[in-house]
């Protein structure tokens, strides 16, 4: 007897729960998990198993990575290292090679990714569909910009390149596409020079919003990198620090070993650790950092630590417990940020007693390259919440507020947001389906995520 192409796909399906890492959307899923392109070619071959989206770590925090109608296309074991150009510093690696893999192969020939998000652990090809960014976007912009050249497996089965010069409508909709224009199966990313394996950070505390703007203001022209925090649990306004960080040149050669700092160490247990995670600990917390902060100290750490700070605990989510938390991040235009931020922190401060925010950051942005790339020209601020009842109608009033002036909301930590809303905050949605119908018409990838929105029927 004869097995069709199908058949054998179908055979290769596991089925298995999968979680977006906020944890609040999830759902028993088909998996595909191939390791070569052959058995991604024969997988997507498939037709009759219906729609299918690529999945990487598993790092966005809502159903971007989830399929409930059709299948996921996990990437993790195709991670191999395909070249590297030591005339270009350009380096080719399959979409499922993690950030951190990239790092140790970087640092130890005195070189960097240039925009590397909070997690290692995250994937090349989710770094790609997710165009992310890092604490110097305003400087370096975000992952596409360092992206030269992508290989990507269409619906009807070709593979092809793309990038600025050969089909640049499919390179700048797949930078930040979601995995909605086909698979990424490889990609050429030029790395820069390493200016040092310690940095230098300096804190200043503020009072209030238009403190936090100023203390941006003076320290965007000479800092590598450059973020705020905020408590929103303590006080009647927001308070926080912005922390100012430049590399310091020459303390130590470049070592791949810089890289291993947290894996001589285990895990922490985080399940325990949530016992004690509430409104009350993180109150506490946020009057601690606060402390260390204050008085404009300087302090230095080694490059992972600043990097990477997600990585001393993996599994930080758990921290939420079972219902998860969202993170609600959005960016303002320059001119609309002191005004909606306030409108929205407004908010937060007068309902924490039911709705907590946990953790709260800003980081100055410029405007992205990919059609749907999340970073304008000005702001952004993520809000960390846990999951309770009543919060979604909060986050529908928040989106309105957003829109209203001019913003948006990032997609790869949604699982919430309307049709209605990212219509609103994505003008170029419109450009985005069209590149898509002609690369995909019978809509062939597809995420609940994108069903959610309306971006795909």
């Amino acid at each position: 007897m004869t097995v069709s192409t199908s058949d054998q796909a179908a055979a290769s399906l596991a089925t298995m729960r999968l979680e977006g890492f906020g944890r609040y959307r999830a759902g028993v899923q088909r998996v595909a998990r191939p390791e070569r392109l052959a058995d991604l070619e024969e997988i997507a071959s498939g037709k009759s198993l219906g729609t299918l989206i690529p999945r990487g770590a598993g790092k966005s925090y809502g159903d971007a990575a989830l399929n409930s109608t059709g299948y996921v296309l996990s990437l993790e074991r195709m991670n191999r290292m395909l070249g590297f150009s030591e005339t270009r510093n350009v380096l080719t690696v399959e979409a499922g090679v993690t950030v951190l893999d990239v790092m140790r192969f970087a640092v130890s020939r005195g070189l960097t990714l240039a925009v590397a998000p909070g997690s290692s652990a995250i994937t090349m090809g989710g770094c790609a569909a997710f165009d992310i960014h890092s604490k110097n976007h305003w400087i370096k912009g975000g992952f596409g910009d360092w992206v030269d050249a992508m290989r990507i497996l269409l619906a009807d089965g070709q593979v092809i390149e793309c990038s600025r010069t050969a089909d640049p409508d499919l390179f700048f909709a797949t930078l930040g596409g979601m995995g909605l224009t086909g698979v990424i199966l490889d990609l050429d990313v030029r790395l820069e020079p390493l200016y040092g394996t310690r940095v230098r950070n300096e804190s200043q505390s503020f009072t209030g919003l238009n403190e936090m703007f100023e203390r941006f203001g003076e320290w965007l022209p000479t800092a590598s990198h450059c973020v705020s925090w905020y408590d929103l649990l303590n006080h009647s306004d927001p308070r926080g620090v912005v922390i100012s960080s430049t590399y310091v040149a020459g303390e130590e050669p470049a070592s791949a070993a810089v890289m291993d700092e947290w894996d001589r160490v285990s895990n922490p247990p985080v399940d325990l650790l949530a016992l004690t995670f509430n409104h009350l600990s993180n109150r506490l917390f946020n009057v601690a950092f606060a402390a260390r902060h204050r008085g404009r100290p300087i302090r230095t750490s080694s490059l992972r630590p600043f990097l990477f700070p997600w990585d001393s605990i993996p599994d930080w989510n758990r921290l939420y417990g079972r219902k998860g938390f969202v993170e609600y991040q959005i960016c303002v235009p320059e001119k609309s940020a002191a005004v909606a931020f306030q409108t929205l922190l407004s908010r937060v401060i007068r309902d924490r007693d039911r709705f907590p925010v946990y953790f709260a950051a800003s980081k100055r942005m410029r405007a992205g390259v990919g059609i749907l790339t999340f970073p304008l020209d000005g702001y952004s601020m993520l809000l960390d919440f846990p999951v309770r009842d009543g919060i979604w109608s909060m986050f529908d009033e928040f989106d309105r507020i957003v829109a209203d002036h001019g913003g948006r909301v990032f997609l790869a930590k949604d699982g919430r947001l309307s049709a209605e809303a990212f219509s609103r905050m994505y003008p170029n949605i419109g450009r985005f389906r069209e590149v898509r119908d002609r690369v995909d018409p019978n809509g062939r990838f597809c995420s609940d995520m994108a069903r959610r929105i309306g971006l795909v029927n």
